[in-house]
């Protein structure tokens, strides 16, 4: 059926720009060296072949409190265009939660609409006995044992943004969905010049490790390639890849919003609580 080769494809398509980006870089930047900034978006069009599929966007949102702990906010959305909704409509909202000096993660919350299919999740930092509680439409589903400086997957791309990067360079860091755990890995393959609608830029090309991945990466010989810019805001401004359904890529079409600064900070209201409801 064709639904259920467009779930596929979707699928794999709309989480790309996350699964991909397990592989980041050890230490820690200084807030003032930060590139990225509150009220930064980034719009990415998805295309499944040379089909567009629809559009992500990653904003950094105002700093928060989770926890009684100080932290960053970012969000992530995913829809499908017009067109693909006939086929297989997709409306994804991913939220994530830092510690101001991005060491580690401290919330995660997935809401996703696909298809016929509506779930939330939500993932608890449990930093005192490392674990990942992973809940799902409400109920703990699971438990899993995490390490010392492990993000999440959206916080992650955050993160990684954070690494200065270099031809041959092998960058690695622990990541988990709250399912499972694992240690992330990726080479600096090449620098080249890379044209997307949003400008051209120098840009180092990454590919991470993809057997541990598991889901559409699992069993199959997928590929998959990064490129981060080599300027001030390092961030993604192209994905390419494939699987055993076809190949995906998404493109960075528009950069909104304040350059990196450091700004100050009014006391902040604590979503730990409300996060997820």
């Amino acid at each position: 059926m064709i639904t259920i080769k467009y779930r596929k494809a979707f699928i794999t398509l709309l989480w790309a720009l996350l699964l991909a980006l397990s592989a980041a870089g050890t230490g820690v930047a200084q807030e003032a060296s930060l590139p990225f900034a509150v009220g930064e978006t980034l719009t990415f069009t998805l295309y499944w072949t040379v089909i567009p599929a629809g559009e992500a966007e990653i904003t950094v949102l105002p700093d928060t409190v989770v926890n009684g702990i100080p932290a960053r906010h970012f969000l992530m959305t995913v829809r499908t265009n017009s067109f693909i909704d006939n086929f297989y409509k997709v409306r994804d909202r991913v939220e994530a939660f830092t510690d101001l000096p991005m060491t580690r993660s401290l919330l995660y919350y997935k809401e996703q609409h696909e298809g016929s299919s509506h779930h939330k999740v939500r993932v608890d930092f449990d930093w005192e006995n490392n674990l990942a509680i992973f809940n799902e439409d409400g109920k703990v589903a699971k438990k899993t044992e995490i390490v010392p400086g492990t993000f999440d997957v959206l916080a992650l791309f955050y993160r990684f943004r954070m690494e200065e990067l270099s031809v041959g360079k092998v960058i690695e860091l622990p990541v988990t969905d709250g399912s499972k755990a694992l240690m992330g890995r990726g080479k600096v393959e090449k620098k080249e010049t890379v044209e997307v609608p949003a400008g051209k830029f120098p840009a180092f090309m990454i590919t991470p490790e993809l057997t541990h991945m598991g889901g559409v990466f699992q069993n199959s010989k997928g590929k998959l390639s990064l490129w981060f810019a080599d300027d001030s805001r390092r961030t993604v401004v192209k994905v390419q890849g494939s699987v055993s359904v076809g190949s995906f890529h998404a493109k960075l079409t528009k950069i909104s919003g304040p350059a990196p600064v450091v700004t100050a900070r009014a006391e902040p209201e604590d979503v730990s609580r409300s996060a997820g409801q």
